[in-house]
């Protein structure tokens, strides 16, 4: 996937970035959590705390990582619904 890549690279640069700024040890520890979520996100997985990854895709909003309609209604109309499919 493409945007995967792009994530991955950013991610990476971003990374080298910390490596200058921060002791070994710590380093260590952050390029474990973060490669602990690349494979949560390669896989997948919806846990809220990935959501900052995205940042690094120049995507400015929700919409922009899931594919479907927002739907705005009232109260009335919502359990109105709901009582239709009971």
């Amino acid at each position: 996937m493409i945007r995967l890549s792009i994530f991955k690279k950013e991610i990476d640069s971003e990374l080298e970035k910390q490596q200058a700024k921060l002791i070994q040890d710590d380093y260590d520890f952050l390029l474990d959590y973060i490669e602990k979520d690349k494979i949560s996100i390669e896989n997948y997985n919806i846990d809220p705390h990935l959501y900052i990854y995205f940042s690094y895709l120049n995507a400015n909003k929700l919409t922009d990582y899931v594919n479907g309609h927002i739907i705005f209604s009232s109260q009335e109309e919502v359990e109105s619904g709901y009582k239709k499919i009971e």
